[in-house]
């Protein structure tokens, strides 16, 4: 069984060995781990997780205390209009590069057919399982779906304006 000793300063963080870090971390109440863009966890560095336990041991700060009332005024309410276009749901982002798809393969026929916006049963007359193409291969290829009331289109990656073929 291993018995792990907690810091109790900042000091002893840099004590703490490379392979017991994440243990001794979840022990203190720091969390080892972060959501990155995609939505997935993943490890903190060691640098930055030995950092948070630092200042999760750091004694409070103290606030001088000011003799003077400072009075500090509510900035103007900033009025956010609502869009009247509803640029509907992304259901698979784009990657950050597509891959060139074959012209005349299936999921060409489906991006082709989602540029101007397509139903689901115009995507079923090309392929018989358009959900799959969404999120598989279109996905796999670079490309996402977005969904905007009953219709579905083609969402190319950052600065791109057209499909690639190969």
């Amino acid at each position: 069984m291993l018995t792990l000793t907690l810091p109790s300063t900042p000091a002893q963080v840099a004590d703490v060995p490379s392979k017991n870090l994440r243990k001794v971390a979840r022990a203190m109440g720091v969390s080892p781990t972060i959501t990155n863009a995609l939505g997935k966890r993943v490890y903190k560095p060691a640098a930055t997780l030995r950092i948070e336990m630092e200042q999760f041991l750091a004694p409070p700060v103290e606030v001088p205390q000011m003799d003077a009332e400072v009075i500090i005024e509510p900035p103007p309410a900033v009025v956010v209009e609502e869009p009247t276009q509803d640029f509907g749901k992304v259901m698979t982002p784009p990657g950050l590069s597509q891959k060139p798809v074959k012209a005349s393969s299936k999921i060409a026929l489906v991006a082709e057919a989602m540029v101007p916006g397509a139903t689901m049963a115009q995507l079923k007359e090309i392929v018989s399982m358009p959900n799959v193409y969404f999120s598989w291969d279109l996905k796999n290829k670079g490309l996402g779906t977005r969904k905007v009331g009953d219709r579905y289109f083609l969402v190319l990656p950052q600065g791109q304006t057209e499909l690639i073929y190969k």
